[in-house]
């Protein structure tokens, strides 16, 4: 039976205990090491260069160090091991920045933990969904870039609206506080929409 390789980088000795038992205890699975540290879990990804990688964010204090470590993974042609990180994070910054590295496949949250096995099965078979834990964080964000996308193509007298829109003004008040006709704003408004819902 073919096994997925598996490294484990953690410094917390309750969950590197843990969850070690649980990879040791699936027959289909293969714990090639664990990491405590930044160094130690580049030198074993190079050297395994495993399937798997579980990855806490932070190693040493609140440095985000597991961050750096996926991304430094990202650009060494000798590893292409899938990252899923387990983390007790779920700040939105810390979930983008993490899956700003192109190695990383799930993020999943400590109380979560349970799901990691289904989720290593996941990732290596290429079948991996993003996690209920991060799922709508990631939702926001592309929803909110993708407004910034729409919002770049907008003139600046057009911008202008769209947030004088935002705030509630109707036509006439953005008429007054522009010093505009009534239907200049609204042929500007609706230029504005039809560039806003074609992209």
């Amino acid at each position: 039976m073919e096994k997925i390789s598996i490294l484990l980088v953690e410094d917390s000795s309750f969950w590197l205990e843990n969850i070690s038992k649980g990879i040791l205890n699936e027959t289909d699975f293969h714990l090639m090491g664990t990491a405590t540290t930044k160094e130690e879990a580049l030198v074993l990804a190079v050297e395994y260069n495993p399937d798997i990688i579980i990855l806490d964010i932070n190693l040493t204090d609140n440095n985000l160090d597991g961050i750096v470590i996926a991304q430094e993974l990202s650009n060494k042609k000798e590893v292409d091991s899938k990252i899923i990180i387990l983390s007790g994070i779920m700040e939105e910054y810390v979930i983008l920045e993490s899956f700003a590295a192109n190695n990383v496949v799930n993020y999943l949250s400590k109380y979560s933990a349970l799901e990691i096995y289904q989720a290593i099965r996941d990732a290596y078979y290429g079948t991996a969904g993003i996690h209920s834990d991060v799922a709508e964080i990631l939702r926001k964000a592309y929803r909110k870039n993708r407004t910034e996308v729409k919002l770049s193509l907008l003139t600046p007298a057009e911008r202008e609206l769209y947030e004088l829109n935002e705030r509630g003004f109707t036509k006439n008040e953005m008429a007054n506080k522009l010093h505009k006709s009534f239907e200049t704003i609204k042929s500007q408004l609706r230029s504005m929409r039809n560039k806003m819902k074609n992209r």
